[in-house]
């Protein structure tokens, strides 16, 4: 009796390590309800910042998404729009937090994230609606949320910094610790 109880108790506190809220993270950018929360969501679910030397910083969706939000505001050109967080990443993201009035160190963690959110929000067309980035300069970055209305996981669309035409993405979803969106 004493081990079968011993067993079981040795199986329930397996289950319960393998339920908690570390293991059950998403890989995905997803968003629900407002936008101007949906960003900012994932810095506790990536676990660091996005920065120039940082774990999972280096050709992954999410720096992508990040330097896609450089360029829309004029700070990166678009071939360095390439997933890793480098130095040209890091002195752009510099740029954009003393834009933003931000602790300028060049490292993408919940408050930048939450200026970032800020700019976020919904344009609704027939048979839809896009989520875009709007820097305060003339560009843009559009990207889609769910199938195109509502709740959902990101989708990465384009990229426009106001002086040259968009940039294409593949539409793929947007990962947090790997590289599938490309530029088309």
């Amino acid at each position: 009796m004493l081990k079968r109880l011993l067993s079981t108790a040795a199986v329930v506190a397996a289950m319960l390590t393998f339920a908690t809220p570390a293991q059950a993270s998403t890989t995905i950018v997803d968003g629900g309800g407002t936008v101007k929360d949906d960003w900012g969501d994932h810095y506790s679910e990536l676990g660091n910042e996005l920065c120039n030397g940082c774990a999972d910083s280096s050709n992954t969706d999410l720096v992508l998404m990040w330097q896609s939000v450089l360029y829309a505001e004029g700070f990166l050109v678009a071939s360095a729009v390439d997933g890793y967080f480098g130095s040209g990443t890091e002195m752009a993201t510099k740029k954009w937090q003393g834009r933003y009035n931000l602790t300028v160190d060049g490292r993408v963690g919940p408050a930048t994230w939450r200026a970032a959110d800020d700019r976020l929000s919904v344009h609704s067309y027939t048979g839809g609606s896009i989520v875009r980035y709007y820097p305060s300069t003339s560009g843009y970055v559009g990207l889609q949320r769910g199938s195109g209305s509502g709740d959902g996981n990101y989708r990465l669309l384009h990229m426009n910094n106001g002086a040259t035409g968009s940039i294409y993405f593949n539409h793929s979803e947007i990962r947090l610790f790997s590289r599938t969106v490309h530029v088309n």
